[in-house]
């Protein structure tokens, strides 16, 4: 009797529990829950991302609406319902996963008090942690059958209900229902949980390492950025357990980051990014060059404790204790060579970086400042906060692997060179070269092959966006006008897997290129001159940034390219303006206002001496322009500028030594001859010719030198800028002078002849102004 009574009770308990829904759920079945709702980035870390102390799945109502809502990495790896905390592991269940998580998230801002999250509106009853909803919905999808976040079921058409309306029938979700299903999150022994600052447990089994109570090491990245270390090796020996304390301070607001990696490459790297309106220190793996392609990596993989990212006074701190050794992530050698990476960005949104970097560290080394450069024996060992990092010089396979070379903040350029079969790189026959070029931006880009760094006479290839069908095409530069830039016939036309393409803001060109082509630039396997410029938009144009560089296709080692004999370049450049923008001017204005000068030689004496030191100028800047030429191994005579040199020397020969055997002025009532006539004539033409082409030439010359030099195009504006402010005004007072002389004439021709005439008892004019008169 007892035995009907208990199989009558357990009958009825087993028809109560179906009414409330423990059963099989099917596709299309209706479902109502009432679970505090959890983004699934938190599930799968363990523990919240803005309060580590805490488990996700044990304290649900401690989770912030500003990690659920605000923290792109949270929101953006979706929502679930979860179910209801089981009494026996003290964690809740996974629940019910949604497929609009949009409707979610507005439910969430409407529900979270205003000032708690950044798009939260409820008023000052609403709750500041723990969003707590009732959830209808339909089933759209089944789990796969595991007991982690892929095993729940997708809901669709979702209701979200405040959590004070009650389900008719409550939907019991199941991986709560399922017998002997592991809560997730639960801790099993062959877990590996992060642990923070309050968890006594160790990594592994190994004592937890801490760090230093003050970090006294440091890199200075650049001038802006230092890095402070501390490496705690393995304890014992061999445990594990090693860490390295750091903290990265950047004198800017943006995102930070520093990062891991083989061969100072960014794709296949792993690094650490401090995202400051979210509040999050978390790491990433690289897997491109867009934002979509940098991925936070997996919770069980956020092993990251003591991580902080704060921004004061126009600085941003970013800390974090890392593992040396963690499965499947790029070791932190104890003793050896590490390559770091490093870039901030513009803002705190996670986009293209406004700098970057790598540098090299071995923590085996002596601690203290650790200086990448090689610093004059004198010099204080010291690392100053103004020190810059170099490129590591690093070799690599670059026909395995693409290399790559940062050509400027916003110019990436990768490379894989293609062997043939039965050649090798120092022998390359018919070797190609594949290139993608990113630059953050929407514009033309260009990469060119030159023979010695300056862009005529050099090969290019220039992706237009939504021109030849988004094909970038070769073209030869001839000079710097538009219309010396041309694609080159349709027969030469022989890229291979080549576009260029806007995403998300950025400009990519890929292309294959045959590495020697008849009539072109030759690509070789070792040394070669590079340049490259973008625009300012689709239209083909002047450029907005420029530069050249020297790259080693063997080994992936770039440097900027400097010309050779700088300083004799600089020599050149400085005397061309002393001669033409200074004393060529000066020399013009000493004969136009020379009415206003002391009567007498004076005004000769000043025109004959800037003229002099002018000349002796031309003929040295002229000499070191010849000889360097021939030094270098470039062609004399080949360039608009180079033909115009040319040009003014010979004119300014035939001006300064006409000017020695110039007819003379005639005496006082004498005629003047025609000879004479002639000889004003010309010499003011000429003068007014070679001024002009000086004017041009200076102008050409800066750009040349920025070319050849690399100069940044923003200091090369400057410079262009104060030189046309100098040379407006040298012409304003030209122009000038020349209206004062036309009426000093027009004064001096409508005065009585005795006024005119020295010889009637007026100062005469001096020999000297008798010789040159009318001369320029």
């Amino acid at each position: 009797m007892k035995l009907e009574y208990s199989a009558i009770i357990l009958s009825f308990l087993c028809c109560a529990l179906g009414k409330i829904g423990v059963r099989a759920l099917d596709v299309g079945d209706g479902v109502c829950i009432t679970g505090y709702i959890m983004d699934n980035f938190c599930i799968e870390l363990g523990y919240m991302l803005d309060n580590p102390s805490l488990r996700t799945l044990e304290n649900p109502e401690a989770h912030s609406f500003h990690c659920l809502l605000d923290v792109s990495v949270c929101r953006d790896s979706g929502y679930q319902v979860l179910g209801e905390k089981n009494s026996t592991t003290g964690m809740h269940c996974l629940g019910f996963r949604f497929d609009d998580n949009d409707a979610v998230a507005a439910a969430g801002q409407a529900a979270g008090q205003e000032g708690f999250c950044s798009t939260c509106t409820g008023d000052s009853s609403k709750p500041e942690y723990g969003y707590r909803a009732t959830v209808k919905g339909t089933v759209k999808e089944l789990g796969d059958g595991t007991d982690g976040i892929s095993g729940t079921p997708i809901l669709e058409n979702i209701e979200m209900l405040g959590a004070d309306v009650e389900c008719d029938v409550p939907t019991i979700p199941p991986l709560c229902s399922a017998t002997g299903a592991r809560q997730t999150n639960d801790v099993l022994e062959s877990d590996f949980i992060p642990v923070t600052a309050e968890t006594e447990e160790p990594f592994y089994g190994a004592p937890e390492l801490s760090c230093p109570e003050t970090l006294d090491d440091f890199v200075s990245i650049d001038e802006d950025s230092v890095l402070y270390f501390a490496l705690v090796p393995s304890n014992p020996p061999g445990a594990g357990n090693g860490i390295l304390c750091g903290r990265l301070e950047v004198k800017s607001e943006s995102w930070i980051s520093l990062g891991f990696s083989i061969n100072a490459m960014m794709v296949g790297s792993e690094v650490i990014i401090g995202l400051p309106d979210d509040d999050t220190v978390l790491k990433y793996s690289l897997g491109g060059y867009s934002t979509e392609s940098v991925t936070a990596m997996d919770g069980i993989k956020q092993t990251l404790r003591d991580s902080s990212i704060v921004q004061e006074s126009g600085k941003t701190t970013m800390a974090f204790t890392k593992l040396l050794e963690e499965d499947g992530e790029i070791p932190i050698l104890e003793q050896g060579r590490n390559i770091f990476l490093y870039a901030r960005g513009s803002s705190n949104s996670l986009a293209y970086h406004a700098a970057r970097g790598s540098f090299e560290q071995d923590f085996s080394k002596d601690s203290g400042a650790t200086s990448l450069f090689e610093t004059d024996e004198n010099e204080s060992d010291e690392l100053s906060p103004s020190s810059s990092v170099s490129e590591p010089t690093i070799d690599v396979d670059c026909t395995k692997d693409f290399c790559e070379s940062q050509l400027d903040d916003n110019l990436l350029q990768r490379y894989k060179v293609n062997l043939p079969d039965g050649t090798d790189l120092e022998t390359c026959n018919q070797c190609t070269i594949t290139m993608e070029v990113i630059y953050d931006g929407e514009a033309w880009v260009s990469i060119a092959f030159g023979k010695d760094g300056n862009m005529i006479g050099s090969d290019a290839v220039i992706g237009i966006p939504n021109l030849f069908g988004n094909v970038p095409q070769k073209y030869v530069m001839e000079g710097k006008t538009d219309s010396l830039v041309q694609p080159m016939p349709e027969a030469k036309q022989t890229l291979s897997d080549a576009s260029v393409s806007v995403i998300d803001g950025q400009t990519i060109m890929k292309f294959t290129k045959i590495m020697e082509e008849e009539g072109e630039v030759h690509i070789k396997p070792g040394d070669n001159h590079f340049l490259w410029a973008y625009g300012y938009g689709f239209n083909l144009g002047l450029h907005a940034a420029r530069g050249s560089y020297v790259q080693n296709l063997s080994t992936g080692a770039s440097e900027v390219s400097v010309g050779p004999n700088k300083a004799a370049w600089l020599a050149h450049s400085i005397m061309g303006f002393i001669a033409w923008g200074v004393f060529v001017p000066f020399s013009v204005q000493a004969s136009l206002f020379r009415g206003l000068l002391r009567k007498g030689p004076m005004w000769f004496h000043l025109h004959r001496v800037f003229n002099t030191v002018s000349y002796v100028l031309t003929v040295a800047l002229f000499a070191i322009a010849v000889a360097y030429y021939n030094k270098e191994g470039a062609s004399h005579f080949d360039g608009p500028h180079q033909k115009m040199g040319l040009a003014m020397m010979i004119m300014a020969s035939v001006q300064v030594f006409g000017g020695l055997l110039r007819p003379h002025a005639p005496e006082a009532r004498e005629q003047k001859k025609c000879v004479r006539s002639a000889w004003e004539i010309g010499h003011r033409a000429m003068g007014i010719i070679l001024l002009a082409c000086g004017f041009w030439q200076m102008i050409d010359g800066i750009e040349l030198y920025g070319q050849k030099f690399s100069v940044k195009n923003e200091n090369e504006k400057k410079i262009v800028v104060a030189y046309c402010v100098w040379i407006g005004l040298m012409s304003v007072l030209i122009v000038i002078g020349g209206l004062f002389s036309k009426l000093r004439k027009g004064n001096a021709s409508a005065s009585c002849p005795d006024e005119a005439d020295g010889a009637n008892g007026k100062e005469e004019v001096p020999m000297e102004d008798k010789k040159v008169d009318g001369g320029v």
